[in-house]
């Protein structure tokens, strides 16, 4: 796949207690511009206390990424938000949350969906997370 290219996955995303569902982005730009234009709502609707997440827990923003991985436009996903969280420290709260696909195309992602969880509970999803997509 060439990066660059909008996937068919989205975020929810909320803002300042804003809730929106965008494309993906592989332009943190354009992240930060659809998040800009956001309305009002609660952010307990998008919180969770069991799955995995990065950044400020009070962020204003707050990032709920349904994932997948052994995803290919899953895998673009995660370079993005290196750069969005790397650029915007303080300012994001990025949560992560299990969407494996059981296809013929994705063998792997429900074991490695349940790796992850255990990875959670020993305090390391995170360098797992990112060596799945590093190694994909």
């Amino acid at each position: 796949m060439e990066r660059g290219i909008v996937t068919p996955f989205h975020f929810l995303v909320c803002f300042s207690g804003s809730l929106i569902d965008i494309p993906a982005r592989t332009n943190t730009s354009d992240f930060v511009h659809d998040v800009s234009e956001l309305e009002t709502v609660d952010r307990a609707l998008v919180e969770t206390v069991d799955d995995p997440f990065t950044g400020n827990p009070n962020a204003p923003v707050v990032v709920v990424e349904f994932s997948d991985f052994q995803c290919e436009y899953c895998k673009e996903s995660f370079y993005t938000f290196s750069e969005v969280l790397k650029n915007y420290q303080g300012i994001v709260k990025y949560i992560y949350r299990d969407l494996p696909a059981v296809t013929p195309d994705h063998p792997h992602a429900l074991s490695a969906a349940y790796a992850g969880r255990c990875a959670h509970e020993q305090g390391k999803f995170w360098p797992y997370h990112d060596l799945l997509f590093l190694k994909q």
